[in-house]
C-alpha cells in the first residue's frame, strides 16, 4: 500500500521539532482514524503504524492549559497542546479551525499547505 503519511515523520537528522500532544489529543486521533470511513483508504496496520510513529516524535505533555477558544469544544484539546508545549504551528483540516488563525500568535496550516511549505523549504535558493 506504500507510506500512508508520506513526509509527515521525518527522520531523526531532518526532524523540525516534536509535536506536543495530551492524552485527549491521542484518544480523540485515535477515536476518529480508527471509525470505519477511514476502513477504505487506511489499513487497520496503517493507523497502528501511525500512532507507534507518533509515539516516537511526540512530546507528551501531562499538564494542558484549559481553553476554550473554538465553535467546536472538541478543537479545543488540539489547540491546548500546542499552546501549552509552545509549539510553532497548528495544522488542521478542520475548516472550523481556520477562524482561529492566527491563534495566539501561531500560524494555522492546512495540511496540504503545511506540506508544501515544508517542501519549499527544503529546495535550494534559485
Amino acid at each position: 500500500m506504500g507510506e500512508p503519511f508520506p513526509g509527515l515523520f521525518p527522520s531523526a537528522d531532518e526532524r523540525l521539532d516534536s509535536p506536543p500532544v495530551s492524552d485527549e489529543t491521542l484518544a480523540e486521533m485515535a477515536e476518529v482514524l480508527f471509525r470505519p470511513m477511514c476502513d477504505k483508504s487506511l489499513s487497520p496496520e496503517d493507523r497502528r503504524g501511525f500512532f507507534a510513529r507518533l509515539g516516537g516524535v511526540a512530546r507528551h505533555l501531562a499538564l494542558v492549559p484549559h481553553l476554550s477558544a473554538s465553535r467546536d469544544p472538541r478543537n479545543d484539546q488540539f489547540l491546548a497542546p500546542a499552546v501549552g508545549g509552545e509549539a510553532d504551528a497548528i495544522i488542521s483540516g478542520d475548516k472550523a479551525q481556520s477562524v482561529l488563525s492566527p491563534f495566539i500568535n501561531l500560524p494555522l496550516f492546512a495540511p496540504q499547505a503545511f506540506a508544501e511549505t515544508i517542501a519549499d523549504a527544503g529546495k535550494e535558493p534559485s
